[in-house]
């Protein structure tokens, strides 16, 4: 599958009952999410929803992230992040 294997090396193992799942980062999961949707977008009904939900909530989950590594990008100001 077109950018499975590109997005999967960025990937972090899970260890879940005794198995590992390799869990890939977000934005790697909205780009595998756009690549199925457009290859089958009748048959894909949940991957944009999943998109914007991911989207809706990253700001949350990589919010050290954000801060510590582009600092520069954000305004001086305090915002509202929602």
């Amino acid at each position: 599958m077109l950018g499975f294997k590109e997005v999967l090396q960025e990937a972090v193992p899970v260890y879940i009952e005794e198995k590992i799942a390799n869990i890939p980062p977000l934005p790697g999961m909205v780009i595998l999410k756009l690549i199925a949707w457009s290859d089958r977008p009748e048959e894909r009904g949940d991957d944009l929803p999943d998109i914007l939900n991911i989207i809706e909530h990253y700001y949350d989950l990589a919010w050290d992230e954000i801060v510590n590594t582009h600092h520069d990008t954000l305004d001086k100001e305090p915002f509202d992040e929602k």
